[in-house]
């Protein structure tokens, strides 16, 4: 409002560094009010994970005796609270100088300092996972002594130090154009100098791919460009869904398991009634997701970006929406089959327990018990 600076993107002009900066500080200001509830979740992270992870640090440093597991996890509290105490407040710092954030090595350390405390506790949870297997799989082999485990996380701790040393060179000061206007603010990502080079390319999954990731520029793409990039952005979200996978894997295989049991043995060893028909019924739809259903969701989850069959995503989502529909109406109408139980549990209430003198006596004979 005291900014002589229009709004009109249709309107070019030189504008004055004074109007600048009154522009990027009232744009600042709008912005840093739409992340208030990402600095609150900042704010809270910071104070729960200060306490937490000094109490494990203090706990199994003073009251227990020194295992490998408990070194590997006084190794995840030790980063993990330095993520707490410098990176976090750097990032609320960040928030606060989104369009003007000009100092580079303070950009270059909170981002490599990122890198390096996630990928030493990803590292430090591998180990931790390894040595408890040993010892609940294989407790007759040799362990992982304490000493061992400390030689694993400098070694850890220096790999997670050297993988993001390239993310440490390229990263800067870049131009990002202010919305309406025909001037740029500064924001902390890849420095303009290292954007579309050889080492921006090999630092990122798009290495292959000849594809600008700065917004500022705009070319138009060849479709093998675009081919590549979505093939390695695919690639990035299926390492990510992962779990999701092996999930939807175990699911498969228990599911046409089990159901084709419950169909075989109400089918030949059990007489037919009217429970056991919505039993089976339950069990059909149920092999038919398992068979059909969840290996299609698991193949959309190796094309999500490239997902272009119609009918097969119609047909999977509609197969979904009746397979779940139609076990919920069985499941209703074999509880109403089976509706005549609940008098088991409501008579005892309705017959006895409302009455007066059935509630007194009742707990006169449990004070005789107690002072027997």
């Amino acid at each position: 409002m005291e900014c002589n600076v229009t709004t009109n993107p249709n309107v070019s002009r030189n504008y004055r560094d004074e109007e600048r900066t009154c522009y990027i500080a009232q744009l600042q200001l709008y912005s840093t009010y739409t992340m208030i509830p990402a600095i609150i979740y900042l704010v809270a992270l910071c104070v729960a994970g200060v306490i937490g992870n000094s109490i494990v640090l203090f706990v199994y440093s003073q009251r227990f005796r020194s295992t490998a597991s408990g070194t590997f996890i006084m190794a995840i509290a030790v980063f993990d609270l330095l993520a707490n105490i410098i990176l976090i407040p750097g990032d609320i710092h960040s928030i606060f100088h989104y369009w003007n954030f000009d100092m580079v090595y303070p950009c270059k350390l909170r981002r490599y300092g990122h890198a390096v405390t996630h990928g030493a506790s990803s590292l430090f949870l591998v180990a931790l996972a390894v040595t408890r297997y040993r010892k609940i799989c294989k407790p007759f082999c040799n362990q992982v002594t304490v000493k061992q485990a400390r030689i694993i996380c400098i070694g850890l701790t220096l790999l997670a130090m050297a993988m993001p040393i390239l993310y440490f060179i390229i990263l800067g000061i870049q131009k990002k154009k202010i919305p309406n206007q025909d001037f740029f603010g500064y924001v902390c990502n890849v420095d303009d100098k290292f954007n579309g080079t050889a080492l921006h390319k090999i630092n990122t999954i798009l290495m292959e791919c000849n594809v600008s990731t700065n917004p500022n520029v705009s070319k138009n793409y060849t479709e093998e460009e675009r081919t590549c990039y979505l093939a390695h952005l695919q690639l990035y979200s299926t390492y990510t869904m992962i779990p999701a996978i092996i999930f939807l894997g175990v699911l498969y295989i228990v599911g046409i398991i089990g159901n084709s049991i419950v169909l075989f043995v109400y089918s030949q060893r059990f007489r037919s009634t009217a429970s056991g028909t919505f039993i089976m019924a339950i069990a059909v739809f149920d092999l038919m997701a398992n068979l059909v259903l969840i290996p299609g969701d698991i193949h959309s989850m190796f094309h999500h970006w490239d997902f272009d069959m119609v009918y097969p995503c119609k047909l999977r989502l509609y197969g979904h929406a009746v397979t779940y529909a139609a076990s919920s109406l069985f499941l209703v109408a074999l509880a109403v089959t089976r509706s005549y139980l609940i008098n088991t549990a409501v008579n005892p209430i309705v017959y006895s327990f409302c009455d007066v003198k059935f509630r007194m006596e009742c707990l006169r004979h449990f004070k005789r018990i107690n002072c027997h």
